[in-house]
């Protein structure tokens, strides 16, 4: 992946200079190697920022450029995932190392409920970027959720009390 410190303004086309510092963006680079496919195929992602504030994503391919909003993106992202559910090898079931974890959501709004019809809870918790993510969680994995939070407010309380 390479990073880019600057998005286009709306009307700039992505092989054109003119950039704004409003904020950064990134543009993937996917080297395929299927059968048939050059070294250097390219998947770029470029933010442009309309003139009404809203911002449309333009995805550019060796054969072509893809110009979506918000909604049109979000579509592709659904997509993509109900895709990625089914690909093997599946995402691991161990977690990466919370200190180098990636697309962290900072205090994301989330709503929960009682699913008495199936003896679970409803979870959903949104992300800025995956939107709201729903899990259905037994009874017993809420327990153990319940005692493993606590537990981080304990040491955390413990911690706040030792005078330094």
């Amino acid at each position: 992946m390479r990073r880019f410190p600057y998005f286009f303004r709306a009307g700039d086309e992505p092989e054109n200079d003119a950039r704004t510092n409003v904020r950064e963006s990134d543009l993937f680079i996917h080297q395929s190697k299927h059968k048939g496919a050059q070294m250097d195929d390219q998947l770029q992602m470029s933010l442009f920022e309309q003139p009404d504030g809203s911002h449309q994503v333009v995805l550019s391919l060796p054969t072509g450029h893809y110009s979506m909003n918000s909604e049109q993106l979000s579509a592709v992202i659904d997509g993509m995932v109900q895709n990625r559910i089914r690909m093997i090898p599946a995402i691991p079931m161990d977690a990466p190392p919370i200190p180098n974890m990636q697309n962290v959501a900072e205090s994301p709004p989330m709503r929960w409920a009682y699913d008495e019809m199936n003896d679970r809870a409803a979870l959903v918790i949104r992300h800025p970027g995956h939107g709201w993510v729903g899990y259905a969680i037994p009874i017993p994995t809420i327990e153990e959720l319940i005692a493993g939070l606590q537990n981080i407010v304990d040491v955390r309380n413990s911690q706040r009390q030792r005078p330094n």
